[in-house]
């Protein structure tokens, strides 16, 4: 970053993870409470689209390299799977 003296830590992406956690398990939620399927449909798009937006957004921002976002985006997933192990049971 520009003026900055030190790097800071940017492996893995934490905007990215948590954009992706939160969104993922909402639209693991969605699918098992929401039963109207056109609201179920549209819900599911605005975090679909919540992820794509923030994580190219930070991309495009220079924020992370490509690495920091899919090393955000891998840890995502290993938490998501083990989540959605645990609503799948109750």
């Amino acid at each position: 970053m520009p003026g900055c003296e030190h790097p800071e830590a940017s492996f893995p992406s934490s905007h990215t993870m948590i954009v992706c956690v939160i969104m993922g398990s909402a639209i693991m939620l969605i699918k098992k409470y929401v039963k109207n399927s056109k609201m179920r449909f549209v819900l599911q798009i605005i975090c679909i689209l919540i992820i794509t937006v923030t994580v190219v957004g930070r991309l495009i921002s220079g924020v992370h390299w490509l690495t920091d976002i899919i090393g955000g985006i891998l840890i995502s997933a290993m938490l998501l799977a083990m989540y959605s192990g645990t609503i799948s049971n109750s």
